[in-house]
């Protein structure tokens, strides 16, 4: 294959055995090149029966949830309960590098097709498992899906309207982000496996994934913090009504909306306090509420970002649909499939300069390539040599990476942060001009360093930090010398910000050519908004999350305001950098990754997107319902605020749940023997089944319906989580020494690498903490010189 027909992961085949858990990893991986083949049994995956369909007619072909999660892979169709067929499956596994799956643990090996059998076929084989609950622990086995890992893993518990009940995340987003890790760890554990020719187990737990995000466990474990839902956020910092329709506004510094409305009553002192404006918001909150309903909410957007407040609308489907800024940038591209015809759907989650990432092929049709066993197993069995990185020079493991990492705030750090735990040294540049991403936090961190540290503590943990100030032109030389040192350079500042400092592209791949970089900015490097400043609630507004995640009578300024595309541009940055490392050891080039953070996060909502532009329809949220299944809900139980999710997906599972709770009168009612009529009457299901909930604990709840192979768990608070004795035995929570604080609850790594060596967590490092290191063994500096350039304010 000519050089430039790669992509960044040419050669791979992937088996993919799964079903909704591992379809976004099997399609991310196929979208940077990958052959991946989809096992689907005779009746197909689960998926081609999920809503929405195109043009809302029920087939295999047209479900739009299947055309989103499958492009660019391969379908060929196999029986598992076909001894025969597995015998073919085996012969498959000779012949590939990765198998994706999401049963059951211990199913597969009933199937003499577990980890050990599958490297009885190929020693190098990355088995890949992605399962609600991970591979080990006392709830391993426990029946799971979106919403029950969402409602374990605390997410549903920490936002949204209190007037309701708790609500997850909409379009199944923790299927996708653990989808995500699931990506990161095959690729690490693919790059890892060339030196010992050991095929390794990645293991990704959904519940482990939802449970990082948001601080949690963290702020429970220092101040017993238990985060809840709250009528209304601190003023300024919240969803507002304007003429046409809300507009979510951050403004990191109370004085710039003060400023901006001049109002005598908000220009008094006594709102300087922000504890005083969180205590009295309702006040606050009218007065900004008479100036936004002043404008449309995007001349509300575009005056706030002239003055570099963070604002954006709470868009709806259609609104990002017909964004100018995402049109410009050419976001949405055209396919034809051959049965539901030409659609738009979302771009690439990130813009890779070397190998771009495209739709080559729409999602197959069952069994299209059905043909191609043969052929693949007339190629005969995969070498198994470890493949040699390409010269002497170039790392041999993750834990031969050096990351330069240019970042602040959430998305970047995380990013960085997931690399030091797969086993690279990452090496933080900071300045007291601009840590934790302003200089009152830096200032806070050097004199304070407890309290509100937790959360750079917890995100900035297994990493070196050395202080730099870029400002100095000998600084940015420096710099310099350190990226002839590295592998990656990764920053999430504003576009152009590295490029002032002479650390752009351009710039650096003149001293290191083979560099990866990636840049982050929220809203892309090009087109009417590529300048504009953004958080991750600014994201989620304007992408259209904020609007889908909550109950449907509930109100817009109670719609979940978490920072969700934060922790979504930190999973896919990563993924880009390990299938770039990839193509770099096959090809010795480096490249730019541009990840625009608005388009990664609509990357997450494909589904809705494709229902607009093949149906026109725009969709609005439904709480914890699913669009194909009943009851699936969270429910009240015994007790002050407690609740438990159902989630019935199976004609199996509803009979288990009628045993279950002795509601008797449900087996012989004609309206619920199938899920297209418990789905058409789930309010009445809702109600009924709400009234048992009501008389039993919500581990009751799930403990006995688990027994019995239905689908249900608490909805956790952090402190279930802290106390989760699942997350307890299996290690997840682990303890870190971190400055000041002491020692410290945080979740663990969101992967585990079955058979490579274990990076154990380091506390976050001080400001500068491994000055006298780095610049002494990387670049030479002498004990005197360093003193000196101290002095001089470039290490500060």
């Amino acid at each position: 294959m000519k050089l430039a027909e790669l992509d960044s992961l040419s050669g791979i085949r992937v088996l993919e055995i799964g079903g909704q858990a591992v379809e976004h990893c099997g399609r991310l991986l196929a979208d940077l090149g990958a052959e991946v083949i989809k096992v689907e049994p005779p009746n197909g995956a689960l998926s081609r029966s999920l809503a929405p369909f195109a043009g809302d007619l029920v087939d295999t072909e047209r479900s739009l949830y299947f055309l989103n999660a499958n492009s660019n892979k391969k379908s060929v169709v196999l029986d598992l309960a076909n001894e025969q067929d597995r015998v073919r499956l085996k012969n498959l596994v000779g012949r590939s590098d990765v198998v994706l799956e999401d049963f059951i643990p211990g199913y597969l090996d009933s199937l003499d097709l577990g980890f050990d059998s599958l490297k009885g076929m190929n020693q190098n084989i990355v088995l890949t498992s992605i399962t609600g609950f991970g591979q080990i622990g006392p709830f391993a086995k426990f029946q799971s899906n979106d919403l029950v890992a969402g409602a374990m893993g605390g997410i549903m518990s920490i936002q949204g309207d209190p007037d309701y009940p708790p609500c997850n995340t909409p379009l199944e987003l923790g299927y996708q982000l653990a989808g995500v890790h699931g990506a990161i760890g095959t690729l690490a554990a693919l790059f890892d496996q060339r030196v010992d020719g050991n095929g390794c187990h990645v293991d990704v737990s959904i519940q482990d994934v939802i449970g990082h995000i948001q601080f949690a466990i963290h702020r429970y474990s220092m101040d017993y913090e238990i985060t809840k839902p709250t009528e209304r956020g601190v003023a300024g910092i919240e969803a507002y009504p304007t003429k046409d329709g809300w507009a979510h506004i951050y403004s990191r510094r109370w004085e710039w909306i003060v400023d901006w409305i001049n109002d005598p009553v908000l220009n008094e002192s006594r709102w300087e306090d922000r504890q005083y404006r969180a205590d009295n918001s309702h006040e606050a909150h009218q007065i900004i509420e008479d100036f936004t309903r002043k404008f449309t909410s995007i001349e509300l957007m575009e005056q706030g970002q002239e003055r570099g407040i963070p604002i954006a609308p709470l868009n709806s489907m259609e609104d990002f649909a017909k964004s100018i800024h995402l049109r410009e940038r050419g976001f949405f591209k055209d396919a034809k499939h051959p049965v539901i015809g030409d659609y738009s759907y979302p771009g690439p989650p990130y813009i890779l300069t070397q190998t771009p990432v495209h739709v080559h092929k729409t999602a197959p049709l069952l069994g299209e390539h059905d043909s191609l066993l043969d052929q693949i197993l007339r190629e005969g069995p995969k070498d198994t040599r470890r493949r040699p990185a390409r010269s002497k020079e170039m790392p041999k493991t993750m834990q031969d990476i050096r990351v330069l990492d240019f970042t602040i705030a959430f998305a970047g750090p995380y990013a960085t942060r997931y690399l030091a735990e797969l086993g690279a040294e990452v090496i933080k540049v900071e300045s007291m001009k601009f840590a934790g991403g302003t200089s009152e936090a830096a200032e806070f961190r050097l004199q304070h360093p407890g309290g509100r540290t937790g959360n750079f503590n917890e995100i900035n943990r297994s990493k070196r930090s050395i202080a730099l100030d870029l400002h100095f032109s000998e600084a940015q030389e420096i710099a310099l010398e350190l990226v002839k040192k590295s592998d990656v350079v990764i920053d999430n500042f504003s576009p152009g910000t590295l490029q002032k400092w002479n650390l752009g592209y351009d710039d650096i791949k003149k001293v290191k050519p083979d560099i990866i970089m990636v840049e982050m900015p929220g809203f892309g490097s090009s087109g009417p908004y590529g300048h504009y400043v953004s958080l991750g609630q600014t994201l989620t507004s304007y992408c259209g999350m904020m609007r889908l995640w909550g109950h449907p009578s509930s109100p817009e300024n109670m719609r979940s305001k978490i920072a969700h595309p934060d922790w979504v541009a930190a999973a896919h940055s990563v993924t880009a950098i390990l299938a770039s490392l990839n193509y770099r050891d096959q090809t010795g080039l480096g490249q730019y990754i541009e990840l625009p953070q608005i388009e990664t996060a609509a990357t997450m909502m494909g589904a809705a997107f494709l229902d607009y532009f093949v149906n026109g329809r725009v969709a609005e949220p439904i709480g914890n319902h699913h669009p194909s299944f009943s009851p699936y809900n969270s429910y009240p139980c015994e007790g002050d605020d407690r609740w438990c999710v159902i989630a019935v997906e199976t004609d199996e599972q509803w009979t288990a749940l009628i045993q279950a709770t002795e509601i008797n009168e449900w087996a012989d009612d004609p309206r619920f023997k199938d899920r297209f009529g418990r789905k058409s009457h789930e309010i009445d299901i809702d109600k009924r089944l709400s009234e048992w909930t009501r008389r039993h604990s919500p581990s009751q709840i799930m403990y006995l319906l688990q027994k019995v192979g239905v689908p249900a768990g608490l909805v956790q608070d952090a402190e279930d989580l802290y106390r989760d004795y699942h997350l307890r035995e299996k290690g997840y929570l682990i303890e870190v020494e971190q400055p000041f604080t002491g020692k410290v609850i945080n979740p663990g790594a969101t992967i585990r690498l079955g058979g490579l060596p274990e990076v154990k967590p380091r506390g976050a490092p001080f400001l500068g903490q491994d000055n006298a290191d780095v610049y002494s063994e990387l670049l030479g500096l002498s004990a005197e010189m360093i003193e000196e350039y101290t002095d001089k304010g470039f290490f500060v």
